[in-house]
């Protein structure tokens, strides 16, 4: 396989067409929109700031912050904290097919434009979901049974169902990174060859017999990528966040804003980057088994 070669294809495809980033944007923003509004308006953030305050000058958590906690779970902030989920769980499952549609489009040599990147997500984005309930019912499923004849056996024979708990968190390792290695390109399948959920996974599982290695190279280099985004970005979000809670100054609520924003624009590029490193690693791989 010509890593380098899907590398500089991604590097340059994302660079002529920056709109890949967008949908990605958005998915990383309003998780992060939603979880400061509802700090807000749930009255969260009082709380959170007098914790700061208390742990900045080492100081233990008296019963009254426990008080003010208990008062804020209403059935109000309760509802909304369930709307506000349900909005970010949809909102990032459309988006990140938006994604894929947008790189879809790309591989296909087609305009990359609105109208067609909400057509295209649209078309797919039940086969999309029902690709990864049956991608968690294949990895549940077995898990489930597997600790449940450990439970039984557990049950009748204590050191024998502790050996066997053992052995099966063994097995389960095994099989998850077998499984995931095997149904690696099931989401690209889904998309460029226009299958349906069953299908892609199936055709994974099919055409990564006796390719496992390379299959492992490119999850290994995808993995790698999340890893450095999580320290270049990942982190500096997340306490970027955290200081715009304690702030109780406009202007530095402000730069903390600007900061988060930067970041996630950083966070933004480098994971549109994997995801098209992605789609390009099993075109590449497809060609090469032909």
């Amino acid at each position: 396989m010509e890593i380098k070669k899907s590398f500089e294809t991604s590097f340059k495809e994302l660079g002529k067409h920056k709109v890949i980033v967008f949908p990605v944007l958005l998915s990383i923003f309003i998780p992060i929109i939603l979880t400061l509004i509802y700090v807000d308006i749930s009255g969260l953030r009082e709380v959170m700031q007098t914790s700061f305050e208390k742990s900045d000058v080492n100081n233990v958590n008296d019963n009254s912050q426990s008080d003010k906690l208990y008062n804020l779970i209403t059935v109000e902030n309760i509802i909304l904290l369930i709307i506000f989920v349900f909005i970010g769980i949809i909102s990032l499952i459309y988006l990140t097919c938006a994604t894929f549609s947008l790189i879809t489009l790309n591989i296909c040599k087609k305009d990359l434009n609105f109208y067609d990147m909400i057509k295209l997500t649209n078309k797919y984005l039940f086969r999309y979901i029902s690709l990864n309930i049956l991608y968690a019912l294949i990895i549940i499923i077995p898990t489930l049974l597997v600790f449940l004849v450990a439970f039984l056996i557990f049950s009748t024979q204590k050191v024998l169902g502790i050996f066997s708990a053992v052995i099966a968190v063994i097995l389960l390792l095994v099989y998850m990174i077998y499984i995931g290695l095997r149904l690696f390109f099931s989401t690209p399948i889904l998309f460029i060859e226009k299958k349906s959920a069953s299908q892609s996974l199936l055709y994974s599982f099919h055409i990564t017999k006796g390719h496992l290695k390379q299959v492992f190279i490119i999850y290994t280099i995808i993995l790698g990528i999340s890893l450095l985004s999580g320290q270049i970005s990942g982190n500096p979000i997340q306490s970027s966040i955290i200081e715009y809670f304690k702030s109780e100054n406009v202007f530095k609520s402000i730069f903390m804003i600007f900061l988060i924003a930067i970041f996630v624009l950083i966070e933004a590029i480098v994971v549109a980057l994997e995801q098209l490193f992605f789609f390009y690693s099993y075109v590449d791989f497809r060609r090469i088994i032909k």
